[in-house]
């Protein structure tokens, strides 16, 4: 039997096999992780951006700023905004049209984490408290998936956020920013 027609009819035993040689599937022990590499600076028109490979996984994480007018309940804080996107080109898995559920869950959970892990301190993103702060829009996009993406996407985001440059601007006396 062929070994892809195996592996869809019979996972658990497809699978077994691997854990009964400590193996997994694409020859590694079980306990390596795949190879990483990430090149920051990689989209010039973006405020700062970053390519990740994690295995033949690629993702691609872009972060654009934005000045808005502050949330009511966080006058002083700036807004965070992480948006995964899996589009049809990455995997033979993907369709096109509405987003995946996996896209939404990656996208939380990036979110949440980089939340969580304070990776930002939202409260320095404050131009002028109750007028202005920046929103921070992270898109990633993932270009091959083959596992691992929401490590991919997570490694993506943060190297994203650290080659980010924030544009000094003020507000003037018509409450206007000045850049």
């Amino acid at each position: 039997m062929e070994a892809a027609a195996y592996k869809r009819l019979y996972p658990h035993e497809h699978y077994a096999q691997f854990l009964a040689a400590a193996a997994r599937p694409d020859g590694r022990p079980l306990g390596r992780a795949r190879a990483m590499s990430v090149a920051r600076g990689v989209v010039s028109t973006a405020n700062g951006s970053a390519l990740v490979k994690r295995g033949r996984t690629s993702v691609l994480a872009a972060v654009k700023l934005e000045p808005v007018a502050p949330e009511l309940d966080a006058s002083g804080h700036g807004v965070l905004e992480v948006n995964v996107e899996l589009p049809p080109m990455c995997s033979a898995a993907t369709r096109p049209g509405r987003p995946s559920e996996e896209s939404h869950y990656v996208s939380r959970r990036v979110s949440d984490a980089l939340r969580d892990a304070r990776v930002l301190d939202l409260s320095r993103l404050c131009i002028k408290d109750g007028v202005f702060v920046w929103k921070v829009c992270v898109d990633v996009y993932c270009l091959d998936h083959d596992g691992c993406i929401l490590d991919a996407a997570l490694a993506a985001c943060v190297a994203a956020l650290r080659d980010c440059a924030v544009p000094v601007v003020a507000v003037d006396e018509r409450g206007k920013l000045a850049w």
